[in-house]
């Protein structure tokens, strides 16, 4: 059993690791698109309806048509569903692109580092929690061993168990 919370707490950190590092990779990544993309103004020109099968419940994804610098026309359809719609018809948006492949794009807003924050909030829950664990572990085995060094063994003789309903101390 203590080897089992042991690899337990192990993978913890390990995993809380992982995450951390995979969110940070994904924050950079995004980050060095937001700097290097060029931006233009897009409009919404359609929302398409995703109708899951099991909830019938609809979302929305908007479908953006935009100029590119050189003058190109490319329609982006963002992969982000939401319900209600995030957009409307007609509106307005600014989009990041990549000047080199225009089809790499996406709608500039507040969550472009969603999944950078998700991921590294979940592996510093993951890494912050096998990390006290241990420590509150390593204290009880401190104690334990401070103990075994410095305390007297009691050698006792069990004689019964016996269930109390009420407390008396000192006669009262």
């Amino acid at each position: 059993m203590k080897k089992i919370l042991k690899t337990t707490r192990l993978a913890l950190i390990i995993l809380g690791a992982i995450f951390l590092f995979a969110g940070s990779i994904l924050g950079i990544k995004k980050y060095q698109f937001m700097q290097s993309a060029e931006s233009a103004a897009g409009e919404v020109i359609e929302m398409q309806e995703m109708t899951d099968n099991k909830n019938r419940n609809t979302s929305y994804s908007p479908v953006v048509l935009f100029t590119t610098a050189n003058g190109k026309k490319v329609t982006y359809y963002s992969p982000s569903f939401s319900s209600p719609p995030s957009y409307s018809v007609g509106e307005t948006v600014k989009i990041k692109y990549d000047k080199n492949d225009p089809s790499n794009a996406e709608i500039d807003g507040t969550n472009n580092y969603l999944v950078f924050i998700i991921f590294s909030l979940i592996g510093l829950l993951f890494m912050i929690g096998g990390i006290v664990w241990l420590v509150i572990v390593m204290k009880g085995n401190n104690k334990e061993l401070w103990l075994k060094q410095h305390g007297s063994t009691l050698n006792a003789k069990y004689s019964s168990v016996e269930e109390v309903n009420s407390i008396e101390v000192n006669g009262r």
